[in-house]
């Protein structure tokens, strides 16, 4: 572990905030994450950058910012994901608020500001409004609260059990953390829908910051890694579901749990294709009939033409171009799609 303190920039103000910074392989991008956050009209007090056993020059990066950010390197022996990543940076904090922030993103320089006035009027969560941005060809022409809006309070609950509708950069209190057992190192990618669920189920409500303040970073490998989250959010729909405390959930729950189970299906039903096993992809297909509208026509089309459905559809989501223009309400999760 290493530490460094930022001089003091008597024009600009400083917050009771400790950034959260989660980094493997990191050290092309790193630079980047971390001078966006020196660029901010409010500052933190923390940082901490937990080198996620990358076994590149990660930590090297986040060490040399020491001088013009408060920013404390943590470097784990073994590999934990972004979820324990997270908490041993956090546990090496002391602020009562908490920021995260992914290494790849960038804050534009009011995100902190604006964040933290949303806090101070409202309190619990505060999640951004990112804009998807893929290096070299373009950012999104929308950004994602136009088209995935907050639930109200009331409906949150429910809501959060169906899909993860807070982006991953956001700002909380620590207590709030806490009391719902903070991250959980089992889960890999949806790791943050498994806090929120359990946040959420505690009272805290989820509020949007009023305009744009972060660039989302994608990248050309999106579209693979978001088939690879399925299995994972399995496991926190299962968690979700032993932990229901109320009937209500229950039946929320096992309407998602099917749901990901036709995704599921889609997805095996792909993988037959491609290996040229069209009346296996059929086969698998209508276990996605059950579905969602999407899933179900999916599926559909694979029991007419497996082969060109495929192609049809790897056409389309290895596009990384794709990515910027899928809408929030056509892909809830998409912000765990490079993890």
């Amino acid at each position: 572990m290493s530490g460094g303190t930022a001089s003091e920039d008597p024009a600009r103000t400083t917050a009771d905030v400790a950034v959260i910074i989660p980094a493997y392989r990191s050290a092309g991008v790193l630079d980047t994450t971390l001078a966006s956050v020196a660029a901010q009209t409010l500052l933190p007090r923390e940082v901490v950058v937990a080198d996620d056993a990358s076994g590149d020059a990660t930590a090297e990066v986040a060490r040399a910012w020491s001088g013009r950010l408060p920013v404390t390197t943590v470097v784990l022996d073994e590999n934990r994901g972004p979820g324990g990543a997270r908490r041993i940076a956090i546990e090496h904090t002391t602020s009562p608020r908490l920021a995260l922030l992914d290494a790849d993103d960038v804050w534009l320089p009011d995100h902190l500001e604006t964040l933290v006035a949303a806090h101070d009027r409202l309190g619990g969560i505060v999640t951004a409004d990112p804009i998807r941005w893929l290096p070299g060809t373009a950012l999104s022409e929308t950004s994602v609260g136009r088209d995935l809006p907050i639930p109200p309070p009331a409906a949150q609950r429910a809501a959060i059990l169906r899909h993860d509708f807070v982006f991953i950069g956001t700002l909380f209190e620590r207590a709030d953390y806490e009391a719902a057992g903070g991250f959980r190192d089992q889960f890999r990618g949806p790791e943050d829908w498994d806090l929120w669920i359990r946040m959420i189920r505690r009272g805290t409500v989820v509020h949007r910051a009023d305009h744009p303040t972060v660039l989302y970073r994608l990248s050309a490998e999106s579209g693979s890694a978001h088939e690879r989250m399925v299995e994972q959010e399995r496991a926190v729909v299962l968690a979700a579901l032993a932990e229901s405390t109320t009937e209500e959930d229950h039946r929320v729950l096992t309407r998602t749990l099917r749901d990901i189970e036709a995704r599921t299906a889609l997805q095996e039903a792909y993988g037959l294709a491609r290996a040229d096993r069209p009346w296996g992809a059929r086969s698998r297909a209508v276990g996605g009939l059950r579905g969602p509208g999407r899933i179900r026509s999916r599926c559909a089309a694979i029991l007419v033409a497996p082969r060109l459905a495929t192609r049809a559809r790897d056409q389309r989501v290895h596009d990384p171009r794709w990515w910027l223009r899928v809408s929030g309400r056509r892909s809830t999760q998409w912000w765990r799609t490079r993890r």
